[in-house]
């Protein structure tokens, strides 16, 4: 049964149970060198979460049970410069082909993965906003490029054809000659964690110069994976792709309504953003209220 020395050992634990939450260190501010290993983590692996140690009060004192409520934090960090320059070494259709991969992936480096399948997605576009998007339900280059065409500010600008698919990404590529300015993309609900959506030029639009050129940009969907440890062989030497606020709702997530024993229960209550300039990082804050039995001390 969990108790308030060893309440920090019971998150720690699991946290460190999640396989999405594989490449974040998780740390507790008991843990010998703790600043060292820290500063370790979000040097070289860019993200961890460090649990803080409970702190407590017995809001009614005049129980017959001893009421203990206590607060614990559990801070997210990202190194932002280092987790999100991360390099792409490879794209693959699956997780067989990642592996597959084994000693050619250097530590740190990502590879996509394009088996997506679900995920609800906008995009924004000079002051417009498409439908919304969702890939379960269709995903074909028609319903993308009526989502688009169907903005005004696509249409004032002779609309564009989409070509591709899902898996390969969906070439958009504007009926008009000209440059013209990047798509944004509004991430929503449903996509699995570590999925990256982003829009990178093919091709830069232009008129009136040496040669007229029609705009071409490419919207990619892609789960990333980054080398944690080992060679890559093994599923486990593979971390999913995360930046702090999504490790946050997962530890989030993993911690409320958590009871590690009986009349013991994890409740999320609010975050917040810390002041540190180098880092990102996130204070998740949760309150456990824990019973100590009324068992006479000889």
């Amino acid at each position: 049964m969990s108790d308030i020395v060893s309440f920090q050992n019971d998150i720690r634990a699991r946290l460190l149970s999640k396989k999405t939450l594989l490449g974040v260190t998780i740390l507790t501010v008991d843990d010998h060198d703790i600043l060292n290993e820290v500063q370790r983590a979000i040097s070289r692996l860019g993200t961890a979460a460090i649990i803080g140690t409970p702190k407590g009060s017995n809001d009614s004192p005049d129980s017959p049970g001893i009421q203990q409520t206590l607060n614990l934090m559990v801070v997210v960090m990202e190194n932002v410069p280092l987790n999100r320059g991360r390099s792409i070494a490879a794209t693959v259709t699956n997780e067989s082909e990642r592996l597959a991969l084994a000693d050619t992936v250097q530590l740190g480096q990502i590879v996509e993965q394009t088996d997506i399948g679900e995920g609800r997605f906008r995009i924004a576009y000079e002051g417009n906003v498409s439908k919304e998007i969702d890939l379960s339900v269709d995903a074909s280059v028609n319903f993308l490029r009526d989502a688009l065409n169907g903005m005004d500010s696509i249409g004032e600008q002779g609309d564009v054809t989409v070509m591709g698919s899902l898996a390969e990404g969906y070439t958009v590529t504007w009926n008009e000659n000209g440059p013209r300015a990047m798509l944004q993309l509004i991430k929503g609900g449903d996509f699995l964690p570590g999925t990256v959506i982003r829009v990178v030029q093919s091709q830069a639009g232009s008129i009136g110069g040496e040669e007229d050129l029609p705009e071409i940009q490419q919207i990619l969907i892609r789960r990333w994976y980054w080398l944690v440890a080992g060679t890559g062989a093994n599923p486990t030497n593979w971390g999913l792709f995360m930046v702090a606020s999504e490790i946050l709702q997962l530890v989030m997530r993993s911690l409320h309504r958590f009871a590690p024993a009986l009349n013991q229960a994890v409740v999320s209550r609010r975050f917040d953003y810390g002041p540190r300039e180098d880092v990102v990082d996130i204070q998740a804050q949760f309150t456990i209220r824990m019973f100590l039995d009324a068992t006479p001390v000889e």
